[in-house]
């Protein structure tokens, strides 16, 4: 790698706020600072200038790859920041993350005390990261996830895998009702037709748009039917969650390619899915659910507790990585 080895302790003295997303071709002086930075940290430009070229394009990939993000080539925040951080913002989550650190550990020690168990599972929200562990504490899986956006946040509130469900059904959450379905007064036929929504009354019966009117439409069943466009995807890990968060796999994988990404309605959409369902079960067991498009419960052997937590920075690769806070949790 051509960066500088002492990089990891370069942070600047003069905050410089993120202000968009860069990308090839865009002409700024914010891409000139970018370039001055990376050359400041070993990076080799034929000319420090605000144009987005492709030498540019390319360090910015080696970089990210450095500090464990995807590859995009793009400038998006957390790059600039990983860049850009002062050293006053590196100080305050440093302290931010030993307070977050006791804080998961209490949660630890709770859980256990309840049942307790050996493997377990992190997802770590600022950098949309899955790990599972041992009974070691080894990390034996990691993958990347998507969690809830900033309006519909993904709870903190441990909870345990009980089963997997193949070739799930997705009725949309209240919420998503309210927001999406139920709008002005009305119902918005649009979006049912655009979602394949199919609609049942009391009685499990199907019924047609033509019915549907703003005097009966809450008293309806809404569902995503199982198959390709279902927003759950192949296979859904059903929790004990009391406020209905679980994780899943998503017929939309192109999203697991940003950086940011925080896109769902508060569950957990893991791209390594099949992976870590046989983690959980028994490889053929899970092949065989995968391969169908039968929709069932498998009942998993122990009950892996998931765990949330706030870090805001790690190592990859022996560099700092620094998160964005998208939650707004550091003070």
């Amino acid at each position: 790698s051509q960066r500088n080895k002492y990089v990891r302790n370069y942070y600047s003295d003069e905050k410089n706020n993120f202000v968009r997303t860069y990308n090839l071709k865009d002409n700024n002086i914010n891409i000139k600072k970018v370039k001055e930075k990376m050359s400041d940290l070993g990076y080799s430009f034929s000319s420090i200038n605000g144009t987005f070229d492709k030498e540019l394009q390319e360090n910015i990939k080696i970089y990210q790859n450095e500090i464990g993000l995807n590859e995009t080539g793009s400038i998006d925040e957390i790059t600039w920041k990983n860049l850009f951080i002062t050293n006053e913002e590196v100080q305050k989550i440093i302290e931010f993350n030993q307070k977050e650190y006791l804080r998961f550990k209490n949660e630890f020690v709770k859980e256990k005390d309840k049942k307790d168990f050996s493997e377990y599972i992190v997802v770590n929200i600022p950098s949309y990261k899955l790990n599972m562990f041992d009974s070691d504490d080894e990390v034996v899986f990691t993958s990347n996830v998507i969690i809830g956006k900033n309006s519909q946040k993904t709870p903190f509130d441990t909870l345990r895998i009980t089963s997997l469900k193949y070739n799930p059904t997705w009725t949309p959450t209240p919420n998503m009702l309210k927001t999406s379905l139920f709008k002005d007064g009305g119902v918005n036929k649009g979006w049912i037709k655009s979602h394949g929504i199919e609609v049942y009354n009391s009685s499990g019966e199907r019924v047609g748009l033509d019915n549907i009117s703003s005097e009966n439409m809450r008293s309806y069943r809404y569902t995503q039917p199982s198959g390709d466009n279902n927003a759950l995807g192949k296979l859904k890990f059903e929790t004990n969650s009391s406020k209905n968060i679980y994780l899943h796999d998503t017929n939309n994988k192109k999203l697991f390619k940003n950086n940011k990404r925080d896109f769902s309605s508060g569950c957990i959409r893991v791209e390594g899915y099949e992976d870590l369902a046989k983690l959980l079960k028994e490889e053929s067991k899970v092949d065989k659910g995968l391969s169908g498009k039968k929709m069932y419960f498998d009942k998993v052997d122990n009950e892996v507790p998931v765990f949330f937590t706030y870090f805001l920075s790690e190592e990859n690769n022996g560099n700092d990585t620094f998160y964005v806070d998208i939650y707004k949790k550091l003070k």
